[in-house]
C-alpha cells in the first residue's frame, strides 16, 4: 500500500537523512566524524520479499555516497549491508522455517556461514577505527553470498 511505502521509505531513508542532516554541526566539530548507515544487500541485489525494502536500501545505500560527497573532507560517510542474519527478529519472522533458510543461505556463501549481529558490529568498528581514506562505500556483511558459492 502507500502507506507501507510511506512508512519503509520514511523509516530506512528519509529517517538516516534527517538524523545525519540534525548531526551535521556535531560531526563536523573538533575534526571529523563518522556516519555509517546500516543498509542492506537486499538494497544491493534487490533480494527479498518487500519492493519498498529493497528500493529503500537501494535509496540508502545512494545517500551514503551523496552524503560522503557533501560531507567531506570532515566527515565520512559509509554503510554496512548485512545479509542474512543469524538473530531473534528472523527466527521470529520465520518462525519453523527458520532453520532450514539458515541453512540454504550458508549454503550459498562461500564462508559456509550467515552473519550475526556481532559480525555486523565488528565491520561497523572497522570502518571506524579503520583507515581515515575510506568513505562512500558500502560494505557487505554477509559471507560472500553475493558472489555465490563455487
Amino acid at each position: 500500500t502507500d502507506a507501507d511505502w510511506d512508512s519503509i521509505l520514511g523509516v530506512n531513508l528519509r529517517g538516516a537523512f534527517q538524523c545525519t542532516r540534525a548531526a551535521r554541526a556535531l560531526l563536523s566539530a573538533d575534526g571529523g566524524g563518522e556516519v555509517v548507515m546500516t543498509s542492506s544487500v537486499a538494497g544491493l541485489a534487490g533480494t527479498g520479499t518487500s519492493i519498498p525494502y529493497c528500493a529503500s536500501k537501494a535509496g540508502l545505500n545512494n545517500l551514503t555516497v551523496t552524503l560522503a560527497r557533501v560531507l567531506g573532507p570532515h566527515v565520512r560517510v559509509n554503510a554496512v549491508a548485512p545479509g542474512f542474519l543469524d538473530g531473534s527478529w528472523l527466527r521470529d519472522a520465520l518462525g519453523e522455517q527458520y532453520e532450514t533458510v539458515k541453512g540454504v543461505m550458508a549454503s550459498r556463501a562461500p564462508l559456509g556461514k550467515v552473519s550475526t549481529p556481532d559480525d555486523v558490529g565488528e565491520a561497523i568498528v572497522s570502518i571506524i577505527a579503520g583507515s581515515d581514506l575510506i568513505t562512500g562505500h558500502v560494505l557487505p556483511v554477509e559471507a560472500g553470498i553475493l558472489i555465490g558459492a563455487s
